[in-house]
């Protein structure tokens, strides 16, 4: 509680932190460093305490110089200070600088400058402040800044607080403008994170020490900032000033030899100039000369500036000519003056590794150790323009390497520019993760940015009036050129087409036809084209042209169309927007030189620069030319020798174009020849290849459509519906894919495309209803379900269609006319009370919904004439029936949650609408329940609550209710959902804290605690006020005045760690969010629930106490005195009650504790014994079951006391103590120390414990048993071989015999026996193998004697069990039992014990008898599962003898047998288990082939237990043995599996093993599994010579375990069989085959780009799996193509 701040002033955390930053500075001097906050300044002073001069700014002062002169920095260091008028802190600060400010004498305001550090600023702080003062600095006048401060409201708040602060500093006269900006301009703000576990700053300044340490220091890096942060804890209680002269003599400063730094130093000047270099070109206004304009666009640098201080990495997006790299010049030069900023263009990146990055700039120092020399300057930043171009570049180059490092190093910035197309394939190519990202999409000018610029620029009237180029214009470049171009001549563009106008700018701007001299225009063109297109063929960011014009490239340099790399005769476009026009003339040159298609695209190229081209070529094409793309289309399309690829890509990009209308007018006859074969193919491009993601939704995955063609396809169908009967699946998958657009851009959408949309799915709706054939079919299973999504999202213009649908879906359903339109009738009802997908239906008709849900939920009791007498008497109901709760749950809520019922986003929608139904719902269940007759019925009372107005009401009430929204009570699942989308509503309202979410809040709780009958609800106001207790403030109070609450909710808090998250298996997102929500920390927080809460309200935010204190005081007064423990935690609760006690030096500060009356005391007193006790024996019991688990040591006299003290201890506690440990312990480690008293004590305890054991086993009590400790069960059944060491004599021997019979057929659980086993066979058999054989033999023997003597229902007389007993006790004391093989029979012996028999068997002996043993029961198992099953009491004769149970052990025993046994005994095994299935083919009679599952799964755990053993670290040597043993035995299964590609063991063969390959939540096991190192040769042989029908189980293995070892030559195997054999490759459909080329993509490109067979293999299966829609294949086609060397592929 309190106990923190008195720590911390106590120990002064302030003081400590002042110092670490004063030695960070002091380091910075010695090094010859530069001052944060300035512009190249050297530090050469720092004083420390500076009052004594004058100064009001008491921490300390740093003079620094630079060529501008001496500053002077005034530093406050305020470890936690909070910018805002309140804070007494910040205040006192600003009065300070204020003074020091206006005092001339000691304060220059051009040069000095005011700062604050902080450990650590929060987001808000690093957005708006920092900026708040660089662009004070930034601005030119007072106007400018205070105008464009006022643009953004968070920067605005912040100098509104300023502007208060200084103006009480200001005898409270407020500041002018003008002296609030010059003000501003001299302050700044420092972060360090020095307090901080793991401090990087420290980390930074640690290693600048290392860099700069003397080569003859000894001290380690630590050790020397120690002593210099020790010499500063010296100077500061008086005083005192640094300067290099003053501590040449310190022992600090022999460490230090600056030398070494020189180099680091330079480097950091050449990245700065490089970048300045880099900078310079990229221009930040529009116009030229006199006549530039800058256009502000304020919200959206805010928008940068927020991603850039929140994520790590933000990518700045937007259409070419946008102004993304200007927009983020801007901010490094306005936002970050002063921070340590690199830039770098992105194809600097495209080399090997980092460090040639930086040698080839002539830097051979690391990044890391480059921001060490600036450690001081806190921002770091590295900027990397047009990021594109790395599409070009290899995946594994250097900026994968500058990611890499990012990671390690949270605190470097890395901000890109990106053109948006190239979003997905760039994230894609270097694995960015796009959640941990922020992309921010800059949009075009809008009307109101273009009449700006066109007041400004007058001559731009014409041409903003033509609406065929109005569109180009709204980016600022196009801006730039028209200005520019329309200065050089004064042609009129009023009625000029798209492509004339790109003409004229391109003949103004690059050929620039007014000056004709030397015939320069043509050879200025000339030049500028083969710079770009010679720049997109070598794919290197600059070229040196061969062919062209020197005078020519020099006047285009001249004139800013291209620029020069470090005077080197290389050039590059200085606009991307430029470079496209030159490509695309490029192309389209290419098509008038070779006007046959195949020509023309051989002759292409398939770079992506051109690639790129031609798809701007072709939209400019359809729109001014599209006579000529049609012929192209025709021609290509037919041509079956030209590639694939640009048949497609053609296609793409006339459907990714704003105009594909024409296409389809010009094609509608092509499109409907042949049954609409060539409309298929156009919808499966467009629903393969037109999508790309969207920043906007939460999901970066989805990928979402795009382009004109989806539109204009829906048109198509529209008009065209009745003659596409034959291709009605694939529209229907498109109308799926479409949906995605209803769902995430519905604003996008206009109006023709929905009533398109609408029309279609009304048409096929109709038909569902009217059963045409069609519907009927297995592949049109589900697709009538998306159709009433589709409907239900188009709700804003089909209300009426809607409420008709479900009309009829009621009464229809009702009247059962057809049962298959009865599941789609359910479905429609379904979808309508759906939690995901329908808010649209949610906006438009939330009634329709409400009525929905009580028409559909309401349970209808049934009338009792329905039921013949007989059957009424039986149904009385157990307590999660509908007749219990009133709710129909065929619904399956279950697992509840905010996703199973509309009403979450209901309540978004429609507040109150929500609101009243889930009350009034939650009422009339409750009240059902009630009234209701159900068996263990939940005890449910009234009790009264007192409204804050005075109005009392009365509410059911029961722990069940109020646990009911946590999912902890048995209540229904309808009710915990309705409860859970509640809460999760109202925290989230609660979570904005702003003054109408705090309105809401109000208005709801008052509405809850009036208008509901029962406690379920006023629970989840409870958990809201608990989380955001200053956001409800007094509407909580009614809460806090009931008594039951208190008690329900320590309940509640107890059981949180119990909460679960079940798997929901229809919607895989909703176990995360049940899961999210159980760990919110209010959860926890509190561990007594609404007790703690209240206690540590009074303490921390106080504002109600005086309320709070009203209620505890009614509640003592209604308690009677009677209950002490509800008085003691009344007097807990009340702050009142609590006293701060003395200083305590453990805790570092005052302890605070309540005071109790007398009456609570003696109860206290009274408990304390028996709890003093406890606690004492739990930590005995703690350290006996270490000692026990080998973790800890402890020496005899320890066991000796513990054994005192168990000794004289008269009853033991059950819960707690652990004598069986002990006794163990004594014969397992004190052996030798124990007397014989002691000795005989520890055998009587274990045998006692055993034989207690073996009792209620088999007695099936499963009531406690209080004579052991339930934890020590396990380790007295595996102490018996402590046992025969510790006895003599044969009698004795042989009752321990006898128990061990005993114990191998007690009925103990799968999960004790498995225990038993394992110990029998590795403990004792090792140890006592002779007694080990006797107990072997008697359990046969015992099996025949069961069989001969069969007990029927359990219940033994006398006579049966002392029969029993004899004969163990006579098979125990005989040392001469024999195996007789002849005996053992299922006829003879029972077949359970037999099992148990065979799976404690040894398989590592020389005794001949035990594989004698196996080789006779293995046969007998494998007859048996022949057999019919039979799960009655009374097996007959015929039915199947072995249990299911027996049969799971025997497959794990089998499989650890083929692990460690010898090879020629576990080949015979195996042998027998695979042959034994060619013998039995018959199938069984149900097709489950019970002899076939248990060779699979014993093949299953065999591999299983391999991997396992891996991931357990066991002895390395065994573990070899056992990989080799695995694979000899994988051999001999290949040899066993004939090759005619039908064994059912060949997708084992192949390893595809579903719990190998996925982990149980069904995700990829994507780690390498060594095992398979070296094999690869021998899984090719396996998969082409048995596996070929099974390629999906390659796949499988491929993108999981396998990949590392088979790939990339995998990929040829697969697609040389997919090239013979069609069929096979439809298992490239699979999730799997996505993860495949994802991971030849990530890992293997290196090696594939450089093979020819591997690319074209890899190409062809992308191409297959684009032919079979995938789109995630589709982009990565994008990357890969370029690798493709030219040669026809199909």
């Amino acid at each position: 509680m309190s106990q923190k701040g008195s720590v911390f002033q106590k120990g002064g955390g302030g003081t400590n932190f002042e110092q670490l930053v004063q030695t960070a500075f002091l380091t910075t001097l010695i090094i010859h460093g530069n001052a944060p906050c300035l512009d190249s300044a050297e530090l050469s002073e720092v004083a420390l305490q500076v009052t004594n001069r004058d100064y009001e700014t008491d921490d300390f002062m740093v003079t620094a110089k630079s060529t501008s002169g001496e500053h002077r920095m005034l530093i406050q260091v305020k470890h936690d200070i909070s910018f805002t008028v309140g804070n007494k802190i910040f205040k006192e600060v600003i009065n300070a600088f204020w003074k020091d400010y206006n005092n001339t004498s000691i304060f220059d305001k051009s040069k000095d400058k005011l700062i604050i550090v902080k450990n650590g600023l929060t987001k808000d702080e690093r957005n708006h402040l920092k900026s708040l003062f660089n662009w004070a600095k930034n601005h030119a006048t007072e106007a400018d800044f205070i105008t464009e401060v006022n643009r953004i409201r968070g920067k605005k708040d912040r100098l509104d607080v300023f502007r208060e602060v200084l103006k009480e500093a200001n005898n409270n006269t407020y500041l002018t403008d003008k002296e609030l900006w010059e003000f501003l301009k001299c302050v700044d703000v420092l972060e360090y994170d020095f307090l901080n576990e793991g401090s990087i700053d420290k980390t930074y300044f640690l290693n600048l020490i290392k860099l700069s340490k003397n080569k003859k220091s000894a001290a380690t890096e630590k050790e020397i900032w120690d002593s210099i942060f020790a010499y500063v804890a010296t100077l500061n209680p008086n005083g005192g000033s640094v300067t290099l002269e003053s501590i040449r003599d310190k022992d600090f400063f022999q460490h230090f030899d600056n030398t070494h730094l020189t180099s680091y130093f330079k480097a950091v000047e050449k990245l700065k100039s490089d970048s300045n270099e880099i900078l310079r070109p990229i221009k930040t206004y529009i116009g030229k000369g006199e006549n530039k304009f800058h256009l502000q666009r304020s919200e959206l640098r805010e928008k940068i500036l927020v991603g850039l201080s929140n994520s790590q990495l933000t990518i700045v997006t937007g259409k070419p000519g946008v102004g993304k790299s200007a927009e983020i010049k801007e901010i490094l030069e306005k936002d970050y003056p002063n921070a340590s900023v690199f830039v770098f263009r992105a194809d600097q990146f495209n080399e090997s590794t980092l460090a040639n990055v930086f040698s080839s700039q002539g830097v051979n120092e690391t990044i890391q150790d480059i921001f060490s020399c600036i450690s001081l300057i806190p921002e770091k930043i590295i900027f990397v323009d047009s990021l594109e171009k790395l599409l070009e570049a290899d995946p594994e180059c250097a900026f994968k390497q500058l990611l890499a490092l990012l990671k390690e190093h949270p605190e470097i910035k890395l901000i890109a520019s990106l053109r948006k197309y190239a979003i997905d394939l760039i994230t894609l190519k270097f694995g960015i993760d796009k959640d941990n990202i922020c992309i921010i999409d800059i949009p075009t000018l809008n009307e109101e940015e273009l009449k700006f610029v066109a007041e400004k620029f007058p001559q731009l009237n014409s041409v903003l009036k033509n609406d065929k180029v109005k569109k180009l214009l709204q980016s600022p470049k196009y801006l730039d050129f028209s200005i520019l171009a329309i200065g050089k001549t004064n042609d009129d563009y009023t009625n000029v087409s798209l492509t004339e106008f790109k003409d004229k700018l391109w003949n103004s701007l690059v050929v620039d036809s007014t000056n004709t001299k030397n015939g320069l225009p043509i050879k200025r063109e000339e030049a500028f084209k083969e710079i770009a297109v010679k720049r997109a063929r070598e794919m290197k960011l600059f070229t040196k042209p061969d062919k062209s014009d020197a005078e020519a490239i020099a006047c285009l340099e001249n004139d800013e169309i291209v620029f020069q790399e470090n005077n080197n005769r290389k050039y590059s476009p200085t606009h991307d927007i430029l470079e496209d026009w030159a490509l695309v003339k490029y192309v389209s040159s290419k098509f008038e030189d070779f006007p046959n298609p195949k020509d023309f695209f051989s002759n292409l190229g398939n770079e992506p620069a051109i690639r790129r081209a031609f798809r701007l070529w072709v939209e400019d094409y359809l729109i001014d030319n599209n006579g000529k793309i049609n012929e192209l289309i025709k021609v290509t399309i037919a041509d079956q020798t030209i590639e694939k690829y640009w048949a497609d890509e053609l296609l793409v990009a006339i459907f990714k174009s704003e105009n594909s209308n024409s296409f389809f007018t010009s094609f509608e006859k092509e499109l409907l020849e042949d049954n609409s074969v060539f409309f298929n193919r156009c919808l499966h491009i467009i629903k393969t290849c037109c999508k790309e993601s969207d920043q906007k939704t939460n999901n970066s995955n989805l990928l979402l459509p795009i382009g004109s063609g989806w539109k204009e396809a829906l048109f198509f169908m529209q008009k065209n519906n009745s003659q596409l009967e034959s291709i009605k699946l694939s529209i229907l998958n498109f109308l799926t894919d479409w949906y995605y657009r209803l769902l995430f851009q519905y604003k996008k959408i206009e109006n023709a495309e929905l009533e398109a949309a609408k029309s279609i799915v009304l048409t096929y709706l109709k038909e569902v209803e009217e059963e045409k054939e069609f519907w009927q079919e297995e592949n049109a299973k589900g697709k009538s379900s998306n159709l009433i999504l589709i409907l239900f999202g188009l709700a804003s213009i089909s209300k009426e269609e809607i409420k008709q649908l479900i009309g009829r879906a009621f009464t229809k359903k009702e009247n059962q006319e057809s049962w298959r339109l009865n599941s789609f009738y359910e479905n429609v009802i379904e979808s309508c009370l759906s939690g995901i997908g329908n808010q649209r239906l949610i906006k438009e008709l939330p009634e329709l919904i409400i009525e929905t849900a009580w028409k559909n939920w309401k349970y209808i009791p049934t009338k009792e004439s329905d039921y013949p007498n007989e059957i009424r008497f039986i149904s009385r109901h157990s307590l999660s029936d509908e007749e219990c709760w009133g709710i129909r749950d065929r619904h399956s809520f279950f697992p509840s949650g905010i996703y199973k019922t509309p009403f979450y986003n209901l309540l978004w929608i429609h507040p109150i609408v929500g609101l009243k139904f889930i009350i009034d719902f939650i009422n009339y269940s409750v009240e059902f329940y009630v009234n209701a007759t159900c068996e263990h019925k939940h005890n449910i009372s009234q009790i009264e609550i007192e409204q804050n107005d005075g109005t009392k009401t009365k509410l059911y009430a029961a722990w069940e209710l109020w646990a009911a929204y946590r999912g902890l009570s048995v209540t229904n699942y309808a009710l915990e959902s309705l409860l859970m989308s509640l809460e999760k509503f109202l925290l989230e309202t609660a979570k904005r804290k702003t003054d109408v979410s705090r309105e809401n809040l109000k208005f709801i709780f008052d509405y809850v605690l009036k208008n509901s009958n029962n406690v379920a609800p006023i629970a989840v106001l409870t958990s809201v006020a608990i989380a955001y207790p200053e956001e409800v403030e007094e509407a909580m109070l009614p809460l806090l005045s009931v008594k039951e609450f208190y008690e329900w909710d320590l309940s509640r808090a107890l059981q949180e760690n119990s909460v679960l998250a079940p798997m929901d298996g229809h919607i895989s997102f909703a176990q995360k969010e049940r899961w999210e929500s159980n760990q919110l920390p209010h959860r926890k927080k509190y561990q007594r629930g609404l007790r703690d809460f209240i206690l540590d309200y009074q303490f921390n935010v106080r504002k109600l106490n005086k309320e709070i204190h009203q209620i505890i005081d009614k509640l003592k007064a209604r308690n009677d005195g009677k209950d002490v423990i509800w008085k003691k935690n009344l007097i807990e609760m009340d702050i009142r009650n609590h006293k701060v006690g003395e200083y305590d030096e453990k805790l570092g500060g005052f302890p605070i504790q309540p005071e109790y009356d007398d009456e609570v005391v003696k109860f206290i007193e009274s408990n304390k014994e028996s709890f003093e006790a406890d606690t004492k024996s739990l930590n005995i019991s703690g350290q006996l079951l270490k000692t026990y688990e080998k973790k800890e040591i402890i020496d005899f006299s320890s066991w000796l006391s513990c054994y005192e003290q168990y000794s004289s201890s008269k009853s033991l506690n059950i819960l707690y103590d652990r004598p069986v440990t002990l006794a163990v312990l004594g014969l397992r480690d004190f052996a030798t120390n124990i007397n014989e008293e002691q000795k005989t004590k520890c055998i009587k305890i274990i045998t006692d414990a055993i034989v207690s054991i073996l009792q209620d086993t088999f007695s099936r009590d499963y009531s406690l048993n209080m004579s052991i400790n339930i934890m020590e069960k396990e380790i007295a059944l595996s102490s018996f071989h402590l046992l025969l060491q510790n006895v003599d004599n044969e009698e004795d021997k042989n009752d321990i015999i006898a128990i061990m019979i005993y114990m191998l057929f007690a009925p103990f659980d799968d999960h004790e026996f498995d225990k038993i086993i394992q110990y029998f066979r590795e403990v004792f058999f090792k140890q006592f193998p002779n007694e080990a054989k006797r107990v072997w033999l008697g359990l046969i023997m015992y099996s025949n004697f069961k069989k001969a003597n069969p007990n029927f229902y359990g219940n033994q007389d006398e006579k049966s069990l002392k029969k029993k007993n004899d004969f163990v006790q006579k098979i125990a004391s005989n040392k001469n039992l024999k195996l007789d093989l002849a005996e053992i029979s299922l006829e003879k012996s029972e077949g359970y014990l037999l099992a148990r028999a065979f799976v404690i068997t040894p398989y590592d002996t020389a005794d001949k008898d035990f594989t004698y043993f196996i080789n006779h029961i293995l046969p007998i198992v494998i007859g048996d599962l022949t057999k019919e099953e039979d799960f009655s009491y009374n097996r007959g004769r015929e039915s199947r003898q072995f249990h299911h149970e027996s049969i799971s052990d025997i497959e794990q025993y089998l499989a650890n047998l083929f692990l460690d046994a010898n090879f020629n005994f576990s080949k015979s095994v195996l042998t027998t288990l695979v042959n034994s299935l060619s013998k039995n083919t018959q199938r069984q009679r149900f097709g489950r082939d019970d002899l076939f599952q248990f060779v699979n799964i014993t093949l299953d755990y065999f591999v299983l237990k391999l991997y396992d053993n891996g991931n357990l670290k066991i002895d390395q040597t065994k573990y070899s043995q056992q990989q080799t043993n695995f694979w000899n035995l994988w051999e001999v299964l290949f040899d066993l599996i004939p090759s005619d590609g039908t064994h059912p063991l060949i997708q084992k063969l192949l390893l595809d093993i579903r719990y190998l390959l996925w982990d149980y939540q069904g995700n990829p096991n994507e780690s390498d599994w060594s095992v398979l190192n070296g094999k690869k040769e021998f899984y090719k042989k396996v998969f082409l010579e048995k596996g070929k029908n099974n390629a999906s189980s390659v796949i499988n293995v491929f993108s999981t375990i396998g990949g590392k070892e088979f790939l990339p030559e995998g990929i040829s195997w697969l697609s040389d069989l997919f090239k013979s054999n069609n069929i096979a490759s439809l298992s490239l459909t699979s999730v799997s085959s996505e993860r495949m080329i994802k991971r030849l993509y990530y890992n293997h490109i290196s090696i594939i780009k450089n093979d020819k067979k591997l690319i074209d293999d890899y190409v062809w299966i992308l191409n297959r799996m684009v032919d079979l829609g995938s789109s995630e294949a589709y982009l990565f086609r994008e990357n890969v193509i370029i690798y493709k060397s030219t040669g026809v592929y199909q």
